[in-house]
């Protein structure tokens, strides 16, 4: 998932070619350098010039950052600027496609489209084992119909994002499956990831451990699995309440939860069951 020089280069000269056709003119004919996307686009291009090794989810988030920072506020010019660097990576690596898709259908969720989630996540689970082959992973979603979720799309991005990367870890004789389970208690969304018990480096085996034994005292938890790193990291990075078991099926559960908005206090958080 490394950006090749080649695919910078291309990317140098798309971004290039879009700062050159919708900065604006001056009665001299001079281009403003103070245009909006004109200066989008050298932000853009200053950040991958620094690091061309930078992975394209990252470029990819960096975009949506930046539209969802600028609000209403940003051109239609810049939005277009936009749009076209984030399809054009998309098409260069086809996991992007399943990643934004699968942000995208979770961030601001309408009620009316809530029921339909389900089936819409699941097409795109689908289109992504058969793109991708080898590195096979399995998402699937449940919601029930009469919420609302909420979510930064940053969270839903790194979320993705480690899935991707533990999943590639392992070729098509151990497909990776995590289960993504979202729900609503007391104004607060509760994200629970069930796993397979694979899917993180050995190196974090111990720790992993550690942790999984201090909330559950479950000697016989052997696994490093990846929902329990996605869980945790979503956990520390938004202040959340972390806890974890194993059900009867050998899948192993851990649930991350934080509040929908700042300003519910009607409920106390969960427990927290998290090592100080």
């Amino acid at each position: 998932m490394q950006l090749p020089a080649c695919i910078a280069g291309s990317m140098l000269a798309l971004i290039e070619r879009l700062k050159q056709t919708m900065a604006p003119k001056h009665d001299d004919g001079l281009e403003s350098a103070e245009h909006p996307a004109a200066l989008l686009c050298e932000g853009v291009l200053r950040r991958l010039a620094h690091d061309l090794k930078s992975p394209l989810l990252t470029l990819v988030a960096y975009c949506h950052a930046i539209r969802q920072d600028c609000g209403d506020a940003v051109p239609e010019s810049t939005k277009f600027m936009l749009d076209a660097i984030v399809k054009t990576a998309t098409k260069m690596d086809h996991r992007i496609k399943a990643v934004t898709q699968l942000a995208e259908a979770l961030v601001g969720v309408p009620e009316k489209r809530v029921i339909n989630l389900c089936n819409e996540v699941n097409l795109i689970s689908a289109n992504f084992v058969q793109e991708v082959g080898n590195e096979r992973i399995s998402i699937h979603t449940e919601i029930h119909p009469a919420i609302t979720v909420e979510f930064a799309s940053g969270d839903l991005q790194y979320i993705v994002e480690e899935l991707l990367r533990n999943a590639s870890k392992f070729s098509d004789k151990h497909p990776v499956h995590v289960h993504v389970y979202a729900q609503v208690v007391c104004s607060w969304v509760s994200l629970k990831f069930a796993d397979d018990g694979i899917g993180v480096a050995r190196r974090h085996g111990e720790r992993l451990f550690e942790l999984f034994y201090r909330n559950n005292r479950d000697e016989e938890y052997d696994g490093d699995g990846a929902g329990l790193t996605i869980a945790r990291a979503l956990a520390i990075r938004n202040n959340c309440t972390l806890t974890s078991h194993r059900s009867t099926q050998k899948m192993h559960s851990h649930a991350a939860s934080h509040p929908i908005s700042a300003l519910s206090k009607c409920c106390m958080p969960l427990p927290s069951e998290m090592d100080p």
